[in-house]
This record gives C-alpha cells, structure tokens and sequence, in this order.
C-alpha cells in the first residue's frame, strides 16, 4: 500500500503515518467511484480503536483540490491498526479482482446510462438507434432500449 506524502503546498490535516486505500477523482470512471464508496462504508465500521475515543482515527477520507483533474480524495489508513489489516485484506482482494462489489459497480452503470439517455434530445436518440441498428420509434421511451450494442455505446458516453 502506498504511504501518503504531503504533496507540494499542502495545509491541513497531518496524515503521516497512514497509507492510501483508495482514492477518486472528479474524472473517475463508474468502477473506481463504486469501489471508493463501498471500501468507504465498509472501513467507516472499524474508524476508531476500541480503547480510546481521544485517538486519531484510523480511517481518514481526505479531499484536495487540485489544478488538472479538480479534486482528489483519498481513503488514508492508519498503519499498524485493525483497519490497517483490513485494507491490505482488501487490497489483496482487489489485485485479484479489481471490483469490491459487483452489484453496486452494476447499478451505478446502469443508474448513469439511464440518466444520460433521459438526457438525450429526441433526434440524438434517433440517431443513437439507427447507428445500432435499433427502431427508431424506441427512441420515444423513457427506458433504455433492449441493444446490446447501443447499451455499450451509452456505457461509454
């Protein structure tokens, strides 16, 4: 697991002695947004040590600004904690398989395919499905139409 460094003008809080999990940015793709939220909730349950509420925590979500991709957030472990085994748990499960939860990567794809076709004006719909060689007059309904390949290019806007 990488260790966090303090990048260059930073201020703010001081987490030497953490490592990143996971991180996002305002680019992410639907796989690393689903992955950063759910490895989110699932180290929010192991955050604190149970002897003592006064300690650092040993899951930090940080966010910085930043000048090419506008944001970047991190999910920092504390290392040599509880939680620190388990992102290296995760972290193994992930080089593995790089999807943390299937069912939840799957739903964001279809939730954003969805809200881009609601988006789409009539004729760019129309043209969406003559392009894939789908009636045209599906284009009129608010659901996405049942094309393989029209799915994959919604996927890819």
């Amino acid at each position: 697991m990488e260790k966090w460094t303090y990048p260059k003008d930073y201020f703010g809080i001081d987490p030497q002695g953490y490592s990143i999990l996971v991180a996002q940015n305002r680019d992410s793709n639907a796989l690393t947004r689903s992955n950063f939220e759910t490895i989110s909730k699932k180290m929010k349950c192991i955050n604190w040590d149970n002897d003592s509420m006064n300690s650092a925590p040993n899951v930090i979500n940080i966010r910085q600004g930043h000048w090419a991709c506008g944001w970047l957030e991190l999910l920092l472990v504390k290392n040599n904690t509880k939680a620190y085994k388990k992102a290296l748990e995760i972290e193994k499960q992930l080089d593995e398989y790089p999807v943390f939860d299937e069912s939840h990567w799957s739903q964001l794809e279809w939730d954003e395919m969805a809200d881009y076709w609601a988006g789409m004006d009539l004729q760019d719909r129309i043209d969406l499905c003559k392009e894939h060689e789908q009636s045209i007059f599906s284009a009129r309904f608010d659901y996405i139409p049942d094309n393989c390949s029209l799915k994959d290019a919604l996927r890819d806007c």
